[in-house]
């Protein structure tokens, strides 16, 4: 038969270790939030670099049709000068 004592300690180390877990779960818990919202940080300032950097691509691209219009342009002038030298 267990003694006082002896019901004593076991309650105490139940008791023990359940806060040990409870404090063990607490942490790993906010270690994973932590690293959750370190990471969704990162993917969102990543992927708004990336969008910014889309947006500007495709800002360059619109500005083909102007550049190459330019360069008929220029071309054009040059033959200009090409057919007046002797």
């Amino acid at each position: 038969m267990l003694s006082n004592g002896d019901i004593d300690r076991i309650a105490d180390a139940v008791v023990d270790r359940s806060i040990d877990r409870i404090a063990d779960a607490v942490v790993d818990r906010s270690i994973d939030r932590i690293a959750d919202a370190v990471v969704d940080k990162l993917e969102a300032n990543s992927l708004g670099d990336m969008k910014r950097d889309i947006a500007s691509m495709a800002e360059d691209v619109a500005k083909i049709p102007q550049i190459e219009a330019e360069i008929r342009q220029i071309n054009s002038r040059l033959e200009n000068i090409e057919e007046r030298l002797p």
